[in-house]
């Protein structure tokens, strides 16, 4: 039977459910190795910033397994409200791009983590970064991984993604090293906040270190900026 909260614009759908009981009650739960086909399905505007933890069976876990759908008029920024409780030993979040809907493997970077973060040499990441990061730790961030005078062993990551939607940022920080002491990273992906952050993309240190960046993506929602192609402009595609 399905569940609904049309107040909210979420429905649930098979095997997704609001579990009884007070552990985790306000989680929806999917249980992965049902055949009655779990799915939540986005079908308003969320006015919260974000909505409870979706939790499920170790099956859940699993790249490309299709959790959201998008009915009634798609609401792509929605998605981005979704949090996937992480396993002990692996982040997840949800692709929007597209309204795929769709589980991937990710580094959920957040108020309390996001300054120890050091680089895995050759590890590709799809960094994550949540809605508690503010500028200045965004800035330690993005030190670590491009700033020779803090990567000391100028540890170089594999391709990678760098997903601001879920943040609010309209600025990475005031980075201060030169070009001499740019460690080069091969992030080639960067999907944008709502927020107005042109001021941040036109920072030249921001530029050196998303040189590598052969798409960016603004979500639905922004009012400040637009995309096509991967290139960015502002809302009138100017």
């Amino acid at each position: 039977m399905d569940q609904c909260d049309t107040a909210h614009g979420i429905n649930l759908y098979g095997a997704a459910s609001i579990p009884k009981g007070s552990d985790e009650k306000n989680d929806i739960y999917v249980n992965a190795t049902s055949s009655d086909k779990p799915k939540i399905s986005m079908t308003d505007t969320l006015t919260n910033s974000s909505i409870s933890l979706v939790t499920g069976s170790t099956s859940f876990y699993a790249e490309d397994y299709q959790i959201l759908k998008f009915g009634g008029s798609p609401n792509q920024g929605n998605a981005a409200k979704i949090e996937i409780k992480s396993q002990s030993s692996q982040d997840w979040t949800v692709v929007t791009e597209s309204f795929a809907g769709k589980l991937a493997k990710a580094k959920k970077l957040t108020s309390s983590n996001i300054t120890s973060f050091t680089p895995t040499a050759s590890a590709s990441y799809n960094f994550v970064i949540d809605s508690t990061v503010d500028a200045a730790k965004m800035k330690t961030f993005l030190e670590a991984l491009c700033n020779k005078t803090v990567n000391t062993s100028s540890t170089k990551i594999a391709a990678s993604t760098l997903d601001l939607s879920k943040s609010s940022l309209t600025s990475f920080g005031s980075m201060t090293f030169d070009v001499e002491n740019l460690v080069e990273q091969p992030i080639t992906k960067v999907i944008l906040p709502a927020t107005d952050c042109s001021a941040a993309l036109g920072d030249y240190r921001v530029r050196l270190c998303f040189a590598g960046v052969k798409e960016f993506v603004v979500p639905p929602g922004s009012t400040a900026l637009s995309s096509s192609d991967g290139i960015v402009y502002n809302a009138n595609k100017r």
